[in-house]
């Protein structure tokens, strides 16, 4: 479970950094590979948190000593998490809802590792441990991906084409569903593309 963690998550953020940089195909492999690790966080996570090996995933041996509070902590925390992952690749894209989305996740996960501290410091139980290195790194990166502006990554990706900027900037920003924006758009990616 563990390692199929580390994959997407390597995948996802080498294809984000490599996309950075307009390196074709990359953007794709990004948008499948954070969709695949919300979806691992969101159903895999009570077997993640707790400790569980995929081989073991449907045997009731694996969850013995585990109570429901905290398979119901891990699902929750993994909730939050997919929720992270799905705001930040929404507010890369440019996609409605990613704001919303990254900080409803913030703030559960934010709870959750407030809980999992005074719930350490209690019990020294490794499940915590495990919630709180996970809680931190996924809250820093929701947190630099809320605070930087609208489009300082499409600024950033596009550094050296400022007509796709602003063609992109003129039709998110209208109102009115101009065909001509969108048209301008097309051709100023066409000159990207070639």
């Amino acid at each position: 479970m563990k390692k199929a963690e580390i994959i997407l998550g390597a995948i996802s953020i080498i294809s984000l950094i490599l996309n950075l940089f307009l390196v074709p195909g990359t953007e794709e492999i990004y948008v499948f590979s954070s969709l695949f690790l919300s979806a691992f966080y969101l159903y895999f996570s009570f077997a993640l948190f707790n400790g569980v090996k995929y081989r073991q995933l449907m045997k009731k041996i694996a969850y013995k000593g585990i109570g429901i509070m905290r398979v119901l902590s891990a699902v929750t925390t993994g909730s939050a998490i997919s929720m992270i992952i799905l705001g930040v690749l929404f507010n890369y894209q440019i996609w409605s809802g990613g704001n919303e989305l990254a900080f409803l996740g913030v703030v559960i996960l934010s709870l959750i590792l407030v809980i999992s501290v005074i719930k350490y410091f209690t019990s020294k139980a490794t499940f915590y441990i495990v919630t709180i290195k996970r809680a931190v790194i996924y809250l820093c990166f929701a947190v630099l991906t809320l605070t930087l502006p609208k489009f300082a990554l499409l600024e950033f990706k596009y550094r050296n084409h400022p007509d796709y900027i602003e063609a992109f900037k003129n039709v998110v920003n209208d109102d009115t569903g101009n065909k001509e924006l969108r048209e301008k758009l097309k051709e100023e990616r066409r000159k990207i593309d070639e």
